[in-house]
């Protein structure tokens, strides 16, 4: 049983690592499907208070509340203590151009022609760098990068789908009102050996913040991103 929340832990940085390849290839597909999903939760006012209801949404929620424009920027801790990995992941989109950004490596594409140019630069070069310049990303290429962000925007819906999210209230994160739901590990047979909380953005869907604590034969780790930046207008991407 440790070994599949194992697997679910990893698959969020399989998720953060796949953005630093845009320059090499395009990571596979991750379509979001259409299965809808049902956490506990209360009918909250804007306050936090109401009645015991239920929040129900699709897997495709995020992508249909997910605004034309937006930059959404996470803090990632992980590892044990003393040696702790940090990174930091950028999402952008503005007048129709795509921004992804990890720990300074840059990748910005730009609509031309009916299709897309890719620009790219890491932290040592102060231009981007256009990849593709005789041939153009479709929109299909493109929309995989989208997919595996939105499915890091939704990681939480693996343990929705094993079910035991408990709703513990409201809360704020990078000033959005977020659900603050906790993971019980003994579905999965783990007792104290896993803890794991969310906030969901109550507009969008999106993960806002993850926290995961890992304690098995005294090696412990933790798995932490929380939400930095989450803004819908004056959108600004760099220059290219």
């Amino acid at each position: 049983m440790l070994k599949k929340a194992t697997v679910l832990l990893l698959a969020f940085f399989v998720l953060t690592l796949s953005f630093s390849a845009c320059a090499e290839k395009t990571n596979g597909n991750r379509a979001m499907s259409g299965q809808g999903e049902r956490l506990e939760n209360s009918a909250e006012t804007e306050n936090g208070e109401g009645s015991e209801g239920e929040f129900t949404f699709e897997r495709d929620f995020i992508a249909k509340n997910l605004p034309e424009e937006y930059r959404i920027a996470y803090s990632i801790k992980s590892g044990p203590p003393g040696a702790r990995l940090s990174s930091d992941i950028v999402a952008a989109r503005s007048g129709g151009k795509i921004y992804f950004s990890v720990d300074g490596d840059e990748t910005l594409f730009i609509p031309s022609a009916g299709g897309y140019l890719c620009y790219t630069r890491d932290g040592t070069n102060e231009d981007f760098e256009c990849i593709n310049e005789s041939f153009l990303m479709d929109e299909n290429t493109v929309s995989t990068y989208l997919t595996v962000y939105t499915s890091l925007f939704g990681y939480y819906s693996d343990f929705a789908e094993i079910g035991g999210l408990r709703h513990e209230g409201v809360g704020s994160v990078a000033g959005r009102s977020c659900r603050k739901y906790v993971y019980d590990p003994e579905l999965l047979g783990l007792g104290n050996q896993l803890k794991i909380s969310f906030c969901i953005d109550r507009e969008t869907g999106i993960c806002l913040m993850a926290k995961y604590e890992a304690d098995q034969d005294s090696d412990k780790n933790i798995y932490d991103f929380i939400c930095t930046e989450f803004i819908t207008k004056g959108i600004e991407l760099p220059p290219y």
